[in-house]
C-alpha cells in the first residue's frame, strides 16, 4: 500500500485505488504492469461510492488518472474496451 496527497493504492499485483473529493468517494481497479508503463486501470470496475454508488463516465476516470498519476510519477494505461490510452505524469 501506498499513498499520495489524495489516493490510496491497495493491494499487490492488483488492488484498488481509493480516495475522497469532498463529500464524495471512490475507487479505480488497477493491476501491475512490467515494463515502461507502471499500471493499467480498468474502467468497468471504476466506481462512485458516496453519495451513491454509480459508474465513473470515460471522462472521470482520465480525469482522476491523471491526477493519480501526476502525484505517484508513475505511467498509466487506461484499458478502455474501445482503446487503451497512456496518461503520462504531469
Amino acid at each position: 500500500m501506498f499513498q499520495t496527497r489524495k489516493f490510496v493504492v491497495e493491494g499487490g499485483r492488483t488492488g484498488l485505488i481509493r480516495f475522497s473529493e469532498g463529500e464524495a468517494s471512490g475507487q479505480l481497479e488497477w493491476e501491475m504492469l512490467v515494463g515502461e508503463i507502471a499500471m493499467v486501470v480498468y474502467p468497468g470496475s471504476c466506481w462512485w461510492l458516496q453519495p451513491e454508488e454509480r459508474a465513473m463516465t470515460q471522462d472521470e476516470i482520465r480525469r482522476l488518472v491523471a491526477e493519480f498519476a501526476a502525484q505517484s510519477k508513475l505511467k498509466v494505461e487506461i484499458a478502455f474496451a474501445t482503446g487503451s490510452e497512456i496518461v503520462h505524469p504531469a
